[in-house]
C-alpha cells in the first residue's frame, strides 16, 4: 500500500508526459533485475574468491527486490496513468460537450429571439383583427370615433349594431357551421358596406358601424335597416341553410354619448328592443333601454341565486278530453316564488334565462322533476296520460337531447308514451333538416311531439307533413273570445279539420270561458287546457283535482247545461 502511494505521488509530482513516464518505469521494471542476475552468475568469476560472494549475493538480491518493487510500481503507475488519461479525456470531452451545447442554446436562443421578433412585428395586427372574420376588432373603431369627435367632423353622427342573434345557439350544437355562418354574414356585410365605412367586429356574432359622413341619423338608419333587411336572406346549403334573426341597435352622438364606448354600449342596449319583423328589426337607445339592460342584468343574478336556492317549482295544468269526461294529461309550467317579491311571471324570466344560457340547466331540472312527477301521476291509473314538458329552442338544437331525454326516462322508469315534448312552431320552422332529425330521434324513443302556439308562425302544409308529431296545441290568440270573431272560427276550423285528416290531435289552450269552449266545442274540438277547467297546480294538489270525483262527475256529464254548472262550480 505504501508503495502504491509512493509510486502515486511520484507520478503526480513528475513533469514527464504519460508515455515518459510508462517508458521510465518500464525500463526500471526489467533493467534492474537483469543486472542483479548478470551479476549473480558474474560476479564470482571475475572477483575469483569466495570471499566476495556473500556481498555479491547479498547484492544480488537487493537488485531483485528492486526489480520487484519495480515492476509493482509500473503496475501500479499504469493503473494512475490509465485513470488519468481516461479523466483527462473525459474532462476533454466534457468541455467539448459544454461548447458544443453553449452553440446550439445560443443558437435557440437566437431563433426564438427572431421569432419574437416576428411576432411583436405583427402583433399590432394579430390584436386588431377578428381570428375567424379577419374584420377589424372594436380598437381602430374606437380610434376613429374619438378621432372624428375631437377634430368635431360629424355632428350629429350615428353608431349602428347589427347582431346575428342565433350565432350563440348554433356555436353550441356545431361550432364549424357556426363559424362559416359568420364568415359569409361578415362577407356579405364588408361587400354592402365596401371600403370606405368604419366597421369593427365588436362581439362574436355583432357588428358595428360609424356613420359620420354628413349623411345625419335618418339617412343613417335608413342604410341600417337596408343592410339588416339584406343579412336577413337565407345563408349556407342543404342541412346548413337557415335565415339568420338579424337585430339593429343605434345611437346617436352626441344625443347618446359623446365618446365611443358610451356609444357602443348604449348601442348594444338597444339591441335588446329589436324584433325579428323586418320592419322593426331595427332600435334606438333610450333610456328606457338602459333600464330594461338593467333590470334583465338584476334579473340574472336574482334567477342563479333561485337555482342555487331550489326556488324554483313546477305546476301541472290538466288537459280535459271533454267529450271522454276525463283528464288525459298535463302541460308541467315553471313557476318562480321570489323570497320576497313573491311570484315572478314567466314572461319576465323565461326570455332572460334563455337570454344567458341558464335555460340549459333549468330545462335538465325542468325534464327530470317531471319524469319523476309522471311517475308519481302514472300510479293513479288514468289511461293514456301524458306529461307535457316545454323545450326552449336553445334545448331543441342541442344534438345530445334525445340522449337526455331517454336517460331521464330510464332514471325515473317512466314509460316514453308518458311523456311529451312541446315545441314552439316559429323554433320547428327554422330549420327544417335539423328540425325533421330531432323529431325523429325524439319519436324514435315512443315519446310524443307537440307543436306549441301553432297558427302564429308561417308553416306550409308541405313543411308539417314531413315532419312527425302527434298533437297541435291552437295559439290562445285564436281562442280568446273566439265566438265573437269570424277570422278566428275560421282559423279554428281550419286546424281541427286539419288534425282529423292528418290524424293528429288538436288542443284549444287557454280556454277561459264557457262561451270558448262551447264555440270550439261545435267546430269539433275535444281536447282543452285552461282556467275555465283549473290553473295550474303543485303535483300533490294537482293530484288530489284529478282524482276529485265530484270534479270528475261534472267533466263527464255530456250537453250543454253541465258546462254552465261547471262554470259556477268554478267561480264558487
Amino acid at each position: 500500500m505504501e508503495l502504491s502511494r509512493l509510486s502515486r505521488a511520484l507520478l503526480a509530482a513528475s513533469p514527464m508526459s504519460f508515455k515518459g513516464k510508462a517508458l521510465s518505469f518500464a525500463a526500471l521494471a526489467v533493467g534492474v533485475p537483469a543486472a542483479g542476475l548478470i551479476a549473480i552468475a558474474v560476479a564470482p568469476r571475475v572477483l575469483g574468491g569466495p570471499i566476495f560472494a556473500i556481498p555479491i549475493v547479498v547484492l544480488s538480491a537487493l537488485a531483485a527486490g528492486a526489480g520487484l518493487v519495480g515492476l509493482a510500481a509500473l503496475l501500479s503507475g499504469v493503473r494512475v496513468l490509465t485513470s488519468a488519461a481516461k479523466s483527462n479525456a473525459l474532462l476533454a470531452s466534457a468541455e467539448t460537450a459544454r461548447a458544443g451545447g453553449r452553440d446550439e442554446i445560443l443558437c435557440a436562443m437566437d431563433d426564438l429571439k427572431s421569432v419574437g421578433n416576428r411576432l411583436e412585428s405583427v402583433r399590432h395586427r394579430l390584436a386588431n383583427r377578428h381570428p375567424v372574420t379577419g374584420v377589424a376588432t372594436r380598437e381602430p373603431l374606437l380610434a376613429t370615433i374619438a378621432r372624428d369627435v375631437a377634430r368635431e367632423s360629424c355632428s350629429p353622427a350615428l353608431l349602428g349594431v347589427i347582431k346575428f342573434a342565433q350565432l350563440e345557439r348554433i356555436i353550441a350544437t356545431d361550432r364549424p357551421a357556426a363559424e362559416k355562418m359568420i364568415q359569409v354574414f361578415s362577407q356579405r356585410l364588408m361587400d354592402a358596406l365596401g371600403a370606405s365605412r368604419p366597421l369593427a367586429q365588436v362581439d362574436r356574432d355583432s357588428f358595428a358601424i360609424w356613420f359620420c359622413d354628413g349623411t345625419g341619423p335618418r339617412v343613417a338608419s335608413e342604410a341600417l335597416q337596408a343592410l339588416a333587411d339584406h343579412l336577413a336572406q337565407p345563408v349556407g346549403e342543404g342541412e346548413h341553410r337557415m335565415t339568420p334573426d338579424v337585430r339593429v341597435g343605434a345611437a346617436i352622438f352626441p344625443d347618446d354619448g359623446l365618446d365611443g364606448p358610451t356609444l357602443l354600449s348604449r348601442a348594444i342596449s338597444a339591441i335588446g328592443k329589436a324584433g325579428r319583423a323586418s320592419n322593426d328589426r331595427l332600435a334606438y337607445f333610450s333610456d328606457d333601454s338602459s333600464a330594461d339592460a338593467e333590470a334583465r342584468h338584476a334579473m340574472e343574478q336574482a334567477l342563479r341565486q333561485a337555482i342555487y336556492r331550489r326556488e324554483l317549482a313546477l305546476a301541472y295544468q290538466p288537459v280535459i278530453d271533454l267529450t271522454g269526461g276525463r283528464v288525459v294529461g298535463a302541460e308541467a309550467l315553471l313557476r318562480w316564488r321570489h323570497p320576497e317579491l313573491g311570484p315572478i311571471s314567466p314572461a319576465k324570466f323565461l326570455p332572460v334565462l334563455e337570454q344567458t344560457g341558464l335555460i340549459d340547466e333549468v330545462g335538465r331540472w325542468v325534464m327530470d322533476q317531471a319524469c319523476h312527477d309522471a311517475r308519481e301521476f302514472e300510479r293513479l291509473g288514468l289511461p293514456g296520460f301524458r306529461v307535457g314538458v316545454n323545450l326552449s329552442e336553445r334545448q331543441f338544437r342541442d344534438p345530445e337531447l334525445a340522449a337526455m331525454v331517454a336517460e331521464t326516462l330510464d332514471r325515473h322508469e317512466l314509460k316514453p308514451h308518458r311523456l311529451e315534448v312541446e315545441l314552439n312552431e316559429a323554433a320547428l320552422m327554422e330549420d327544417l333538416p335539423r328540425t325533421r332529425h330531432a323529431l325523429n330521434a325524439l319519436t324514435g324513443l315512443g315519446v310524443g311531439v307537440a307543436i306549441d302556439d301553432f297558427g302564429a308562425g308561417a308553416s306550409s302544409l308541405g313543411d308539417l307533413k314531413s315532419l312527425s308529431f302527434s298533437k297541435l296545441k291552437i295559439d290562445r290568440a285564436f281562442v280568446t273570445e273566439v265566438q265573437n270573431r269570424h277570422e278566428s272560427q275560421a282559423v279554428c276550423a281550419a286546424l281541427i279539420e286539419l288534425g282529423r285528416r292528418l290524424d293528429i290531435a288538436v288542443l284549444a289552450e287557454g280556454v277561459e270561458t264557457r262561451e270558448e269552449v262551447e264555440a270550439l266545442r261545435v267546430l269539433g274540438c275535444s281536447l282543452f287546457q285552461g282556467f275555465f277547467f283549473a290553473r295550474p297546480l303543485p303535483a300533490d294538489k294537482f293530484m288530489k283535482k284529478i282524482t276529485d270525483p265530484e270534479w270528475l262527475a261534472l267533466l263527464a256529464a255530456p250537453g250543454h247545461r253541465p258546462l254552465v254548472l261547471v262554470e259556477e262550480r268554478l267561480a264558487s
